[in-house]
């Protein structure tokens, strides 16, 4: 799986699960996920369990950082890194 795909569909995963409803075209690759609010903690959690699920990824404690998670192009980083 490439990186565009990657982002794809955590993209939908938002629009489905974080925010429903929610218009696709206004989560950006680069939208700071967590100063738009759009990921707080329990949301946090509900998108590592998605990205370890559908990655095949284990996510150690050392991995929750909001670097991680800070928007769709580092999240897409982060499983790449972690698949590698």
């Amino acid at each position: 799986m490439d990186e565009s795909a990657i982002k794809l569909t955590i993209r939908e995963f938002i629009v489905q699960e974080i925010v429903p409803g929610g218009n696709p075209d206004e989560i950006t690759d680069s939208l700071s996920l967590v100063k738009s609010g759009l990921l707080r903690s329990m949301e946090a959690l509900r998108m590592f369990a998605f990205l370890e699920e559908t990655y095949d990824i284990e996510i150690s404690p050392e991995d929750v950082r909001i670097e991680n998670l800070g928007s769709i192009d580092a999240i897409a980083r982060f499983v790449l890194s972690k698949r590698d």
